[in-house]
């Protein structure tokens, strides 16, 4: 159990490091667009996930009324 071998992640570190370098020398305007890209997606994935949570509650009320 003490001799477990991880994968090795020094290179998504590293990735992760340079896109942080990346973002810090973005504008001020640059990173407002990335806000307002991110804020889009993530809109409409909430809908999507509301549209299919209706789409179910919808479905199991259709269920008990023929149960």
């Amino acid at each position: 159990m003490g001799n477990r071998k991880y994968p090795d992640v020094s290179e998504l570190l590293r990735q992760k490091a340079q896109r942080r370098k990346r973002l810090a020398r973005l504008s001020f305007e640059e990173k407002i667009a990335v806000v307002n890209k991110w804020r889009k997606l993530t809109r409409s994935i909430r809908k999507s996930e509301l549209a299919q949570r209706n789409s179910l509650a919808h479905g199991i009320s259709n269920w008990r009324r023929e149960v």
